[in-house]
């Protein structure tokens, strides 16, 4: 799976979840301040995301992601270990 898909499929999880458009979401957003993800929503996220880009991410590193391009960055190192 490419960059460019994993950060599309990202990008569409955030709009599902947190009801904002796709194509507004950027790399440099902070998930909590700028998309007002909670903890609820993380989880959820997080859950999406593992079941769509078939990745495991520990609660460790998850609670490490602060930014839209810290999650993509971290699903892309997670894809090229596995």
């Amino acid at each position: 799976m490419s960059d460019t898909d994993v950060r599309t499929t990202f990008a569409q999880i955030l709009a599902d979840v947190v009801e904002v458009p796709a194509e507004s979401i950027t790399d440099d957003q902070l998930l909590i301040d700028d998309l007002d993800v909670d903890s609820l929503s993380l989880v959820e996220i997080m859950m999406l995301v593992e079941e769509q880009l078939g990745v495991k991410l520990d609660d460790e590193s998850v609670a490490e992601l602060r930014t839209v391009g810290d999650v993509v960055a971290r699903v892309e190192s997670s894809l090229v270990r596995a």
